[in-house]
């Protein structure tokens, strides 16, 4: 029991600095590389429609763990949400299109994450996603698909054993419309998520693409589009057993209460 015990304090003592972080697998490592900032960006590429289209620090540990021992299922939650952090990251980015879609189809949407990277003067690409409209129903209405995916580092921690990610592609188009007294009403058509694999060890993603090559997004109307917006989600699969782990604490989180509370009056005596 007292080894699990330092265990968890050891767990508690972990600093959360993950979103300073990038990582990218290198033969079986994993490189680690500190990080200034990122920048995304969404560039709307458009062309002319070629038809009209509608933790703490103790000197007794005794005394700590009579105190605080009753509370470590709380400690754990805690870590666990924070361990969460660690392997999964969400970046996102909006534009506006220069030209309307009544006359302009779009071409192709390029979303990049640019890292910058400790003792580089330049920015590194850490990603480049290009997604393309397609039009489906006679028409009437656009969907997305990925055309180009390179990924070359993560936010989300990565393993050598465990070189995969999954990432979550979010795609929202927004409709504006000019009312009286100068005022603008909008609306929006979001996507359920497109789900990619990422292997971290390759650059370029052709192979994986292949696997989604005939999945799209939800439809979008052609027409009216003002805005779009990218949100890309990075979620390492091992994140899903810490979610598992969590949802055990919490179900049986009186059961460990009360598990807890008898070792604080064993520690007493």
């Amino acid at each position: 029991m007292r080894q699990l015990i330092f265990v968890f304090i050891a767990l508690l003592s972990i600093e959360c600095n993950a979103q300073f972080k990038n990582y990218k697998i290198e033969g079986n490592k994993v490189k680690v590389v500190k990080m200034y900032s990122d920048i995304t960006t969404l560039e709307i590429k458009q062309k002319v429609l070629t038809s009209k289209v509608n933790i703490f620090e103790t000197k007794d540990l005794t005394t700590f763990l009579v105190d605080k021992v009753a509370k470590i299922p709380d400690y754990i939650t805690q870590y666990l949400k924070k361990r969460k952090k660690k392997f999964s990251a969400t970046y996102d980015a909006r534009n506006a299109l220069q030209q309307s879609s009544d006359t302009y189809e779009i071409e192709s949407l390029v979303f990049k994450r640019n890292v910058f990277l400790k003792n580089k003067s330049k920015a590194t690409n850490a990603m480049t996603l290009e997604l393309v409209p397609e039009f489906v129903q006679n028409k009437k209405f656009i969907v997305f698909k990925i055309s180009k995916l390179d990924f070359n580092y993560s936010k989300a921690i990565v393993k050598p054993k465990a070189p995969f990610l999954n990432l979550l592609i979010e795609i929202k188009a927004f409709y504006a419309k000019a009312g009286d007294n100068n005022t603008i009403t909008k609306t929006e058509i979001a996507s359920s998520s497109l789900i990619v694999p990422v292997d971290l060890r390759e650059s370029s993603q052709d192979e994986n693409l292949k696997l989604i090559k005939n999945q799209f997004s939800d439809v979008f109307l052609p027409n009216g589009i003002t805005e779009i917006s990218v949100k890309v989600t990075e979620i390492n699969p091992y994140k899903l057993k810490l979610e598992e782990l969590e949802t055990f604490i919490s179900d049986n989180n009186e059961d460990f209460s009360g598990l807890f509370e008898e070792l604080s009056k064993i520690l007493k005596n």
